[in-house]
């Protein structure tokens, strides 16, 4: 699994950190628990954009098709 698995990563992201706020994560937050998952072989410095497309993922992941954040009125 690498930055450009951006979907299973934000799925490993919501299930390894259940309890992290991934609203409000600071990008290099984000990456350190990347970097933290199981598996993950990609590099330490990724581009912006896989960044923001894992982060995404993770939102959807973790959010599911009901859109029931527990930080939505943090937002």
């Amino acid at each position: 699994m690498d930055w450009d698995d951006y979907e299973a990563v934000g799925l490993a992201l919501a299930e390894t950190f259940p309890t992290a706020n991934y609203v409000t994560i600071s990008e290099a937050d984000l990456v350190r628990l990347v970097l933290s998952l199981p598996g993950f072989t990609g590099t330490t410095q990724p581009d912006r954009r896989a960044v923001a497309a894992v982060s995404f993922a993770w939102i959807a992941a973790a959010e599911g098709p009901n859109d029931s954040s527990p930080y939505e009125s943090d937002a």
